[in-house]
């Protein structure tokens, strides 16, 4: 059994997101396809604010998305949980350039991350 601090389901249905993202890749890659993950931000209910601890599962994606990017894996493409939200940012956590909203203060922080990813993969 995983660790319960670090599950992404439910605790009824813990599993280790990481050990999902491989698997997913695998199977990916064995159908010869690409793998693309998208709408994951973490461990509710904070997902990708207001904290950097809350960004712990984000960044865990991204250096997969990385590492699997580098090995010429099957996984290149991914969306990170409630981009710019615009519809929703007074009932959601959402990934808002400069925010200033308590839940959205680490919101550059959190680009900052994808930007890296980013680099890191085109480099």
């Amino acid at each position: 059994m995983p660790d319960k601090s670090k599950c992404y389901f439910e605790e009824e249905r813990c599993a280790d997101g990481t050990e999902v993202l491989a698997a997913a890749e695998a199977e990916a890659a064995a159908a010869g396809a690409l793998l693309y993950v998208g709408e994951y931000g973490g461990v509710g209910p904070n997902f990708t604010g207001p904290t950097l601890a809350d960004q712990a599962w984000p960044r865990t994606v991204l250096r997969a998305q990385v590492n699997s990017s580098k090995a010429r894996g099957a996984w290149a493409l991914s969306t990170l949980w409630a981009w710019e939200c615009y519809t929703h940012r007074a009932d959601l956590v959402c990934v808002w350039p400069n925010g200033t909203a308590p839940r959205e203060n680490a919101s550059n922080a959190m680009i900052d991350a994808v930007r890296q990813a980013d680099a890191q993969m085109r480099g």
